[in-house]
């Protein structure tokens, strides 16, 4: 079973940020989730929500440059910065958020990957399957993941079509036979957001691939 550190480690400090990251790599987690937005000027940053409010300030990401977001949040995290953090030492998975400007993400992870990056050290995940159709075109390469809160039913049909290999649904509503299903098809299971180690071995009895969690250190390996 993987251990994917969701938004770094957010259980353990702010989502997202350098500290998140560290603490994730220093509870040995297989993989780091995070979220990506975009500003007006093509500057994917890791940000949980394209509206949020820090000090009574509103500010709606793709509508500011990346100078004044950074005036607003000193703190947050660029993907190039991410990557570094990384270092390929273990997989980034780059949850676009829906109706963002992917290709200034897309143009990121490609000079990532002309660099020297392993492809197979990213995955691109959405719950947008059109940002998932785009990435397919711009890094087939890389790995894609099919993202929904519930239905199983439709996260299948989604990802045949954007030839996804990852599907990850709310962990409440896996049971089963429907990981069972999920995993037989070929697909890498990462329920979310699962902080519960009991609960996570059962579902890796069924064939789960991996658990996206806010507390890697309740997982943490000796």
């Amino acid at each position: 079973m993987k251990i994917i550190g969701h938004a770094g480690a957010a259980g353990l400090a702010p989502a997202n940020t350098r500290i998140s990251f560290e603490l994730a790599l220093k509870n040995k987690v297989d993989e780091i989730e995070c979220d990506i937005c975009v500003t007006r000027d093509g500057v994917p940053v890791l940000a949980h929500d394209a509206t949020f409010i820090v000090n009574g300030t509103k500010a709606h990401i793709p509508d500011i440059s990346f100078e004044e977001l950074h005036a607003i949040d000193a703190s947050i995290l660029t993907l190039p910065q991410a990557l570094e953090l990384t270092n390929g030492m273990v997989i980034l998975q780059c949850e676009i958020k829906p109706e963002q400007n992917a290709a200034p993400v897309f143009a990121v992870l490609k000079k990532a990957i002309t660099s020297g990056l392993s492809p197979e050290s990213l995955v691109i995940s959405s719950y947008d399957w059109r940002i998932l159709q785009a990435a397919q075109s711009a890094l087939p390469s890389v790995p894609r993941g099919m993202i929904h809160n519930w239905s199983s039913a439709y996260v299948l049909w989604r990802a045949r079509r954007v030839n996804a290999t990852r599907i990850s649904l709310k962990h409440i509503f896996l049971w089963g036979p429907v990981i069972r299903g999920i995993t037989k098809r070929g697909y890498k299971l990462t329920p979310f957001t699962l902080d519960d180690p009991k609960r996570a071995l059962r579902f890796a009895g069924f064939g789960m691939y991996g658990v996206i969690t806010n507390h890697p250190e309740r997982f943490r390996r000796q």
